[in-house]
């Protein structure tokens, strides 16, 4: 007989219950499962389930790469009333693009190539070579 090693699958159920523990982060959670091909509206109903932050978990659906109406409609397939459904994507759309404004705003730390120091790039000095 052959064995056929197979990916490992995430399981949204059981992250779920380590984030509560405090062993994984809800992003690393959500992440695995969105990277194992998970259902969306499994990922919702766990979530809700168990009580987790709707908000960062929409957060991490955005940073995943899931798309506000996506999430809009697994949340009320999960039985999120739609008031509640509509605010909690106000925050996370408004964290997602704190999120995404960090990112591009990050300092570059890297010296810029062929600067010398004060004055560099003005032009002005003997070149050595």
């Amino acid at each position: 007989m052959l064995f056929h090693a197979t990916p490992a699958r995430a399981d949204f159920a059981r992250d779920a219950a380590l984030v509560q523990r405090g062993e994984i982060s809800l992003e690393e959670a959500v992440g695995k499962a969105i990277a194992a091909g998970e259902d969306i509206n499994s990922i919702l109903v766990v979530a809700t389930g168990v009580g987790l932050d709707l908000s960062r978990l929409a957060s991490a659906l955005l940073n995943s790469g899931v798309d506000a109406n996506t999430i809009r409609a697994a949340m009320l397939n999960a039985g999120v009333e739609p008031a509640r459904v509509g605010s909690v994507l106000a925050v996370a759309q408004a964290q997602f693009a704190a999120t995404t404004a960090a990112a591009a705003t990050v300092p570059i730390t890297a010296p810029v190539v062929g600067a010398t120091g004060a004055g560099a790039g003005g032009g002005g000095g003997a070149s050595p070579f």
